[in-house]
């Protein structure tokens, strides 16, 4: 004996189904951006990176005079990264640096898989499918773990790349305008000291996971519905064979 079932009917408008390509032209672009940029710092001989330093700010020779000197001055701080192209870097930093753009390209398709699942489901016209649900919890823990590790593994890799470029352990100079004796007296910046790991892959996480827990209750009522629709379909077929 079977019953019938009911489905939604599909509704399939334009925007969604741009979302969709979109989201999946973004995957398939960030997946392979990603492996390029990997490769980059593993075989390039020149690597492109934000290189960290220790504050600095470039001080000019006692002789310099500025005529007219600007209005403000620079009391604190300076610089903590450049934009630079460094060649030699060595194998220890190409790695970590390589980490870090593959898990920052991990969260990037899997954010876009998630979106181009979800346009799927609604373009079925059954949005609240398991399939959903399990692709949202995923795409959250892929974020808050991979989040956290590209920006260790960047930062590990930032400080390497620093040390090897920055770090330097004897020098002279004749210039009777330099006066002071460290390398910050000579206009030489200095190696970072540390990184700072930022916390917005684990509030995107749980947003998601707000997200999935919403889909999650939804499959549960349309269980609940169908469950129901069967229900009485099977009382109105009982009740017209007694008749």
């Amino acid at each position: 004996m079977a019953f019938a079932t009911v489905q939604l009917t599909p509704r399939r408008p334009v925007w969604l189904r741009a979302v969709y390509w979109i989201a999946a032209l973004e995957t398939v672009a960030a997946a392979a951006l990603t492996l390029l940029a990997a490769g980059a710092d593993l075989l390039a001989p020149v690597v492109n990176l934000q290189l960290p330093v220790a504050s600095f700010w470039p001080q000019l020779k006692p002789s310099v005079r500025l005529d007219p000197a600007p209005v403000a001055s620079i009391a604190s701080g300076g610089f903590r990264q450049a934009d630079v192209g460094v060649s030699g870097l060595g194998l220890d930093a190409r790695l970590w640096l390589a980490g870090g753009h593959l898990f920052l390209g991990a969260v990037a398709v899997s954010v876009g898989i998630a979106i181009a699942v979800l346009c799927a489901r609604l373009l079925r016209g059954n949005p609240f499918g398991p399939a959903l649900s399990k692709t949202a919890f995923r795409a959250a823990g892929v974020v808050a773990v991979a989040g956290i590790a590209s920006q260790v593994c960047a930062g590990v890799g930032g400080m390497a790349a620093s040390a090897q470029a920055l770090a330097v352990t004897g020098w002279g100079i004749d210039d009777r305008d330099v006066i002071g004796g460290n390398l910050r007296d000579i206009g030489w910046p200095l190696p970072s000291e540390g990184f700072t790991v930022d916390s917005w892959p684990v509030a995107f996480a749980i947003a998601i996971v707000a997200v999935a827990v919403a889909f999650r209750f939804g499959e549960r009522l349309q269980a609940q519905s169908e469950r129901l629709l069967q229900e009485k379909l099977k009382l109105q077929h009982d009740t017209e064979g007694l008749v």
